[in-house]
């Protein structure tokens, strides 16, 4: 369970092996995905190569997600 302030400061996009599944339990979470970012809001959900360079941000006050990695 991850939780974003807007007052974060932005992470350097990350990179692994496997796959990666968010899902938004409240508020609004950017999610960068190699050049492309999509605004996701609770109940929204993203499943993605986490091989391509990605990284979460809040957008407009404080945001929850739940991540589920699966490591190769």
């Amino acid at each position: 369970l991850v939780t974003l302030s807007p007052e974060d400061e932005s992470a350097l996009p990350v990179v692994h092996d496997g796959q990666e599944f968010n899902y938004v339990l409240g508020g609004t979470v950017r999610v960068t995905l190699g050049k492309n970012s999509y605004d996701l809001r609770a109940g929204d959900s993203i499943y993605f190569d986490p091989r391509i360079p990605h990284g979460q941000s809040a957008v407009g006050g404080t945001a929850k997600f739940l991540t589920v990695i699966k490591e190769s």
